[in-house]
């Protein structure tokens, strides 16, 4: 029995403690938001079929990210807290078609934590 993995990333914090003009994960590194790279690594990976990005309802810096991928890339409605960004995402993705609810898994990353490494996603999933 099969099961495809879906990666979620909660992207819809304001970034209020950075005092930042911009959210966090739309800060620029080496050029590029940050949130790109991760969505980008993600999106990389041999394991992940797809993700599901939650982003505030009124959210101007998502259309600039860059997709290197034709895998899905599905956008949710981020809630008040991470965790509700999260079911959002969650819910997002079990009414997609190609999700199996049954025997497809789920993981969860955070979308300013860009630098994993293909490996650990590698092992992670295997695990």
């Amino acid at each position: 029995m099969s099961h495809a993995t879906w990666a979620i990333v909660p992207a819809a914090g304001i970034g209020k403690r950075m005092q930042s003009d911009i959210p966090k994960q739309y800060l620029s590194l080496n050029g590029r938001p940050v949130l790109e790279y991760t969505v980008n690594t993600l999106l990389g990976n041999k394991n992940i079929t797809g993700l599901v990005v939650a982003l505030q309802q009124d959210d101007i810096y998502w259309p600039d990210i860059r997709i290197g991928s034709s895998k899905p890339v599905l956008l949710a409605s981020g809630g008040k807290e991470r965790a509700d960004s999260v079911l959002n995402a969650l819910a997002e993705l079990n009414r997609y078609e190609q999700f199996d609810a049954d025997r497809d898994w789920v993981m969860v990353h955070d979308a300013v934590r860009c630098c994993l490494r293909q490996g650990d996603i590698d092992r992670l999933v295997s695990a």
